[in-house]
């Protein structure tokens, strides 16, 4: 219970920062700089997602 209760208030207070984060620091970028951001980003979480999917792949043929 005491690490579930940890993880819930870890994850609360991530948001928290995040949103506090983006909503100040809009002012501190141009339209040109958060285009680049998201799209970095969009790229970031496409290749973790290809990588560990190929991960779970590479894992499910190892297991048959």
């Amino acid at each position: 219970m005491l690490y579930s209760s940890a993880i819930f208030i870890g994850i609360i207070v991530w948001d928290l920062f995040v949103s506090v984060s983006v909503h100040y620091g809009r002012q501190f970028m141009n339209k040109r700089y958060m285009k680049w951001v998201l799209a970095s980003s969009g790229i970031a979480l496409i290749g973790f997602g290809a990588f560990f999917g190929y991960k779970a792949a590479e894992s499910a043929i190892q297991m048959l």
